[in-house]
Order: C-alpha cells, then structure tokens, then sequence
C-alpha cells in the first residue's frame, strides 16, 4: 500500500518512475473516459468540443505532475466528460441549446455579393474568402462559388456553382 501511495501522491518532488507510472496510467484512464464520453469531443471541434479539449488536458497534466491528488484530477475528469455528453445530448433536442453552445454558421458571401456584417464580424477580407478558396477547393475566383459560410465549428465552407 506505501507504494500505491508513493505512486500517486501529491508532490513537488516527484522521481522520473513516478511520473512515467503517472503518465501510463493517465493514457488508459483517459482512453477509458473518452470512449465513454465518445468521439464527438475530438471530431466536430467546435469552441465548445475546443474548450473540453484544453480543460482535459490542463486537468490530467496536474495529475501527472502531482499537482493535484491524482484521485480528484479523474473524478474531474470523468465530470467534465459527462457534462460535456450531457450538454451535447441537450443541444440534439433543442435548437436554442445548441446556437447557445455551439454558436451558428454565418453568410460571408451569397450570390456574388459580400456580407460585410459576417465579414466584420470574424475580420475576415475578401482575400482571406479567396486564400481559404484555393486551399480548399482549388478555386481563384468567386464568381464559381454561389455561398461562403463561417461554420459554427470556425471553418470556411464554400457551396460551388453548378458546372
């Protein structure tokens, strides 16, 4: 039992075992939690999915370093995975929930004409519709694209004219 303590308790001076021994077991109990909480934290990448993202990491590192009791960095953990599939599951039922949480896309260009209000309201140029054109769909110009829209995920979508 000394040595289970040893292990994982909460300290500054921590040896290079028990961080490695911390580190492996962080990297199953994280594997084990976030398949429980699902892939969708890691897939979509909206603000909300970025900002469980950052906690996660910000909380297991404590663990490993000994920052915090290793005991309260999981039960952390396993909280925050569980609100962020709760909160997920209530954005699926109402639509309000989810523009609250996940925001909306936005028009930045329709039907050959700029949305200057979408524009200004991410600081975007037409250079920046036109650069994330050609990386995206290897276009140069606008007038083949019929929709530009900011997704609530922050990328930039294009809807193409029909050839």
């Amino acid at each position: 039992m000394d040595t289970v303590y040893e292990l994982f308790r909460v300290g500054r001076e921590l040896s290079v075992d028990q961080i490695a021994l911390r580190t492996a077991a962080i990297f199953v109990i994280s594997i084990v939690l976030i398949r429980m909480g699902g892939l969708r934290m890691f897939a979509k990448k909206t603000p909300f999915d970025t900002i469980v993202d950052i906690m996660l990491g910000a909380i297991l590192s404590q663990a490993i370093m000994g920052i915090s009791s290793f005991l309260n960095c999981i039960i952390a953990v396993a909280v925050l995975i569980v609100l962020h599939t709760v909160f997920s599951w209530v954005c699926t039922k109402s639509p309000f929930a989810a523009r609250l949480v996940k925001g909306k896309a936005v028009i930045l260009f329709e039907d050959g004409k700029m949305a200057d209000a979408g524009l200004r309201s991410f600081s975007l140029t037409e250079n920046d519709l036109l650069e994330s054109l050609r990386l995206n769909k290897h276009r140069d110009s606008l007038s083949e694209v019929r929709k530009v829209t900011m997704e609530s995920n922050g990328r930039i979508s294009f809807v193409l004219k029909n050839p």
